[in-house]
């Protein structure tokens, strides 16, 4: 579509496919397998990230850990 002009694709915000269904990927011993298909904002990742090294944030955050992913 945006190649031949008749829509813009990943722009931020857009209700387009392009820019709402990004898929994310985690790989390792700690990791459930499995596919989930909830909707999560990017918000989510800082904290699971967090969890999956040991750390803790040091202030509030947004988002939470994506405990379904993780063992």
């Amino acid at each position: 579509g945006s190649v031949w002009g008749s829509y813009a694709t990943g722009i931020h915000g857009s209700p387009w496919d392009d820019d709402g269904h990004v898929p994310l990927v985690f790989y390792g011993p700690t990791i459930a397998p499995g596919r989930h298909a909830e909707f999560e904002t990017i918000a989510s990742l800082g904290p699971t990230l967090a969890r999956l090294i040991g750390a803790s944030p040091g202030e509030p955050v947004d988002g939470h850990v994506l405990t379904a992913a993780i063992r």
